[in-house]
């Protein structure tokens, strides 16, 4: 869990909020915001986890991390807010953290190199 932590440490919390604010992600909707279900995906898909809205609702709930969210989302909700973000705020997610692909993919190869010794 201490890798995945290190990850998620990774992306910082004032880019998230700025791209949020630059594409409108959080405008009609302040409880699931656009940083929670980035996070969330992305804790599941790091976790190997199936990546549905049944998993991101358990997810969510519960709090992760420092996403303490203190909501009760339901899978409905959470695909309704998905339908409303905006493509180009993923793609954003995804220029401003690209040089960290790199980073990634190698803490991720070291986690598993580890798990098999």
């Amino acid at each position: 869990m201490e890798e995945l932590e290190n990850i998620m440490s990774l992306i910082k919390e004032e880019d998230l909020e700025r791209l949020g604010k630059l594409y409108d992600v959080n405008r009609y909707n302040n409880k699931i915001t656009g940083e929670l279900l980035f996070k969330g995906l992305l804790r599941l898909i790091l976790l190997g986890k199936k990546t549905s809205l049944r998993m991101l609702e358990k997810l969510i709930n519960q709090g992760f991390g420092s996403m303490q969210s203190g909501i009760e989302a339901t899978y409905s909700g959470i695909s309704k807010r998905l339908k409303v973000i905006k493509w180009e705020y993923f793609e954003g997610i995804y220029k401003v953290f690209h040089p960290l692909d790199r980073v990634l993919k190698k803490l991720i190869e070291l986690q598993n190199y580890y798990r098999v010794c």
